[in-house]
């Protein structure tokens, strides 16, 4: 009986859902709407994207260990929109890019890409690849070329972009070397400066992640028998 009793104060405590909203207040959570369906399940909703292993700490001292927690849409917003990408890239970090065609019919066309990564492409652009895109756009220029067509060894079209590339390469060689060293030092200097502002992506192998959700489901099994 005395059990019983444990087992129903503790529910009621968890039920309540103003006591859970004050104490998210308190932690200056972002608390959005809490889902309290069941005794030991708590669903919780987030204004912005949250750490599932950051709502665990939080909770961790709110209630016993024996509550399960669930980050609920901890990318999507209460509608149910997304509100960042796979990377966590939100509206701001994102840009609009058009995406250039020869045939002058065509519809444009655009690519949402990082806008961080769409600067530093541009700013480190090797000055042979801006030759050889500029031999591609003179040959099938002055051949006529309309819509996608192959660059193929052994045609017309890549015998005229190689002829065109060849000579620039011959006019600009002082420049592409000074090109060459400049971008080097330049992702040098980015890739320490990330380094420095501790951005880092760690990866986690498939097995790995196998393991650790059989780890965690045997641990709140045998709490459960306890």
């Amino acid at each position: 009986m005395a059990g019983e009793s444990t087992t129903h104060e503790f529910n009621r405590k968890i039920r309540r859902p103003k006591m859970l909203k004050a104490f998210l207040s308190k932690k200056h959570a972002l608390y959005e709407s809490v889902d309290l369906g069941t005794a030991d399940h708590v669903v919780l909703h987030f204004k912005e994207p949250v750490a599932a292993e950051d709502a665990q700490k939080l909770m961790a001292s709110y209630s016993e260990p024996n509550l399960r927690l669930q980050v609920l849409n901890d990318k999507k917003n209460k509608n149910g929109d997304n509100i960042t990408t796979a990377g966590g890239l939100t509206k701001t970090d994102l840009v609009k890019v058009a995406i250039k065609s020869n045939d002058p019919n065509a519809k444009p066309r655009f690519r949402i890409v990082s806008k961080t990564m769409s600067d530093t492409a541009r700013k480190c652009e090797p000055l042979q690849l801006k030759l050889w895109r500029n031999a591609v756009m003179e040959a099938r220029k002055s051949l006529g070329v309309v819509g996608f067509v192959a660059i193929r060894k052994e045609t017309p079209l890549y015998a005229k972009i190689r002829e065109l590339y060849d000579q620039d390469l011959l006019k600009h060689a002082d420049e592409l070397e000074a090109d060459r060293l400049k971008n080097k030092e330049m992702r040098q200097k980015l890739s320490s400066d990330k380094l420095a502002s501790g951005v880092t992506r760690t990866r986690v192998s498939k097995t790995g992640a196998k393991a650790a959700k059989r780890k965690r489901t045997v641990k709140n099994a045998t709490k459960k028998r306890a």
